[in-house]
């Protein structure tokens, strides 16, 4: 039985495969440097007019975090991209791709909640005070996980 961290990293995974803006070196976007295997976030990007390529603000989170700035020439061989967290907007618009396989229902509840649901008859709740995916509940990830 997998866990709830591993149902999450699957269901990322399939959200930022259908969704390659997910992917793209911006702000918000999950960095991983292969040499000191330190992960980071892009705080910001700004031109560089002296290279002709953009300069990466980035925030490692290591030991002592860490903010550098970067050249794109000197930060793209050192990274893999591990891609932005998915919020509610992303998952609506992956369950959309998917629909012809998985029929499902969402219902507001009040303002706080949203309530997806399958025809199967499983659902989740999404807590909309927390925006992003990471957030939600083990019972919406397993949700989730079973219309992969």
């Amino acid at each position: 039985m997998k866990t709830k961290a591993e149902k999450l990293k699957a269901v990322t995974e399939d959200i930022r495969s259908k969704l390659p803006r997910l992917m793209k070196l911006e702000k918000g976007c999950l960095v991983f440097n292969t040499r000191t295997e330190h992960r980071g976030e892009i705080l910001e990007v700004f031109a560089n007019k002296k290279r002709n390529n953009p300069t990466y603000l980035v925030h490692w989170i290591s030991s002592m975090p860490l903010v550098n700035t970067y050249d794109e020439d000197y930060l793209l061989p050192e990274i893999e991209i591990i891609g932005k967290e998915p919020m509610l907007n992303d998952v609506l618009e992956w369950l959309e791709k998917g629909k012809s396989a998985n029929t499902f229902n969402i219902n507001s509840r009040g303002a706080i909640f949203i309530e997806f649901s399958a025809t199967s008859g499983y659902c989740g709740i999404w807590d909309l005070s927390k925006p992003y995916l990471h957030q939600q509940s083990e019972e919406l990830i397993n949700f989730l996980y079973r219309l992969l």
